[in-house]
């Protein structure tokens, strides 16, 4: 999740409303999931020397009802960033959850 100030608003919608639904529907037909697992990564602007703001978040359950089992998982800070790489963001996360 891009953390930049601009972003704020998505990233309640991630939290509060997309991945909530996503555990709700999930479980039912035609999916039958009996579980939903999620991971989070971040990243906002570039530090000084040039690298990456990236951080894995640790990976959580979703429950049937909506309920994230951990939402430290979720729960982005606010970044002032200049220059976000999200490319770079979107690689970090997925060799964390290869």
């Amino acid at each position: 999740m891009d953390e930049s100030t601009s972003t704020k608003n998505e990233r309640d919608f991630i939290k509060d409303t997309a991945l909530p639904r996503i555990g709700q529907t999930l479980p039912l037909a035609p999916y039958d999931y009996d579980h939903v697992f999620v991971c989070s990564g971040s990243f906002a602007g570039r530090k000084g020397n040039g690298s990456d703001q990236y951080r894995h978040q640790g990976c959580t359950t979703i429950a049937p009802d909506g309920t994230i089992k951990d939402l430290n998982v979720v729960t982005w800070a606010n970044h002032k960033g200049t220059r976000e790489d999200g490319w770079t963001g979107m690689w970090n996360a997925m060799r964390d959850y290869h």
